[in-house]
């Protein structure tokens, strides 16, 4: 067993210390790498979402130029048609 003096010693007391202020270390950079995870994946949510909506946009956009292509299409025929009438 370890004494009392042994404890109280000067040397004890510095490894101790030591070892607290270590620990004390480990927590903080484990909260802060927990921090940082936590920010890191609300960014990519963030990020993931804007793309999402860019998707979708960029489909729409397709969607609109095909509809306007269609209408003009349309309108050329309807053209011909009118044409072919006067005719």
């Amino acid at each position: 067993m370890v004494s009392l003096e042994e404890l109280l010693s000067p040397s004890s007391i510095i490894v101790g210390v030591i070892f607290a202020i270590l620990v004390m270390l480990f927590q903080y950079f484990r909260q802060a790498i927990d921090g940082l995870k936590d920010t890191t994946n609300k960014d990519l949510n963030i990020i993931n979402e804007r793309l999402i909506r860019l998707d979708l946009e960029i489909g729409y956009r397709k969607e609109l130029n095909e509809m306007r292509n269609d209408i003009d299409e349309l309108r050329r025929k309807l053209s011909g048609l009118q044409e072919q009438r006067r005719i």
